[in-house]
């Protein structure tokens, strides 16, 4: 599974206004996420629909964030840029394999397991914990918190 661009650029949009205090504008937003403007207010108002980014209007407007950094996780912010969260087209609730082949549901399984991982990461992984992890890669402790 690879994460989309989108969703990439709004994560690094959403810790740049954790690590930032205060409003900051749409043109600097850009210019540090590296995205264009447009782009920017586009994945802006997503998280702003969603309740993680606030804005103010006028001459010394911009985004902050509407929320703490450690209430706001990777998942939160790839359930709303994502398409999907699945990894492989295995039902993981239910069990039921999305394959026809019996030969390929052998592998069901291990999908399971790493689809749950994968949420369990997102989900502990906050943007105060990222922060927190600045300039130690990758982030051990968040793999030890989420352990199953």
């Amino acid at each position: 599974m690879q994460l989309n661009a989108k969703t990439d650029h709004a994560i690094r949009i959403v810790i740049y206004l954790a690590g930032h205090k205060g409003i900051t504008s749409a043109q600097d937003l850009s210019k540090a996420v590296g995205i264009p403007k447009q782009y920017v207010f586009s994945i802006v108002n997503e998280l702003r629909g969603v309740g993680i980014v606030a804005s103010t209007r006028g001459v010394n407007g911009g985004f902050y964030l509407a929320k703490a950094p450690d209430k706001i996780t990777l998942w939160d912010i790839a359930e709303i840029t994502e398409t999907t969260m699945q990894i492989a087209r295995v039902d993981v609730d239910n069990g039921i394999s999305m394959t026809v082949m019996p030969e390929y549901r052998l592998v069901d399984g291990v999908y399971r397991a790493l689809q749950h991982q994968l949420e369990a990461i997102l989900k502990v992984a906050s943007i105060a914990e990222i922060l927190r992890c600045a300039g130690r890669s990758p982030c051990y402790g968040l793999l030890q918190e989420s352990r199953i």
